[in-house]
């Protein structure tokens, strides 16, 4: 599925902003720094492990769910404070909360954003990848290396703000859909991309061994001998 840049408003859901690209945010928002809706097309190709969720308030307070972070009380363990002012919340009355600091590319720039709702990114909720990396590391480390280079379609809102006196631009992911209709992963994708660069050298004449040295391993190796 290919999406054209700067197709206009209403290309995608009701609460989207136009289809455009990375470069074409910072350059609008360079003019006008207000906060503004888009639609992207890109891949997620650095995610942070760090700190990947926070607990949040699950209470609802008119009529919406709080979702404000929360904090053990300090004298009372296993209870908690939310910041909207809730206090001795109880553990059930809580929930973790996807927070994910990402770098997304697209084939004009790329730029960090934060993601709250990152179930389609990961496939699981942000409790279950809780309870993976306290029983696997590995596998915990395994799950964001597959979810790197996934071509998905972000929704977000944009805007610049001032950090250390320099201007930085601020993206914020409030919904993720796949493209791809088949499963990718990171590691299928360096696989492509290695296969591709091995047609090329073939109808080149030439080799990264013989050129440069360099040893190609694992299933590229196999496809480059055969």
């Amino acid at each position: 599925m290919q999406i054209a840049p700067g197709q206009g408003a209403g290309a995608g859901g009701d609460n989207d902003g136009p289809i455009t690209c990375i470069q074409e945010i910072k350059d609008m928002l360079a003019e006008d720094r207000n906060e503004k809706k888009f639609t992207i097309v890109g891949y997620p190709v650095l995610i942070k492990s760090e700190n990947l969720w926070y607990r949040a308030c699950a209470k609802e307070r008119d009529g919406r769910t709080c979702r404000k972070k929360v904090e053990e009380d300090g004298t009372n363990p296993g209870v908690y404070n939310c910041r909207c002012g809730l206090r001795n919340l109880s553990p059930s009355e809580t929930e973790l909360r996807f927070m994910v600091q990402m770098n997304i590319q697209d084939f004009t720039s790329s730029t960090w954003a934060v993601m709250f709702s990152a179930e389609s990114l990961f496939r699981m909720s942000a409790q279950e990848m809780s309870d993976i990396k306290q029983r696997s590391e590995q596998e915990f480390l395994e799950l964001i290396a597959d979810a790197k280079f996934t071509q998905m379609r972000f929704s977000v809102t944009a805007k610049v703000e001032i950090f250390n006196g320099d201007p930085k631009l601020k993206l914020t992911v409030h919904n993720a859909e796949r493209i791809w209709a088949e499963e990718e992963t990171y590691k299928r994708y360096m696989r492509k991309r290695w296969q591709e660069v091995i047609m090329m050298e073939r109808s080149m004449g030439v080799s990264h061994e013989e050129e440069y040295h360099i040893d190609i391993k694992g299933a590229a190796a196999f496809e480059h001998h055969n």
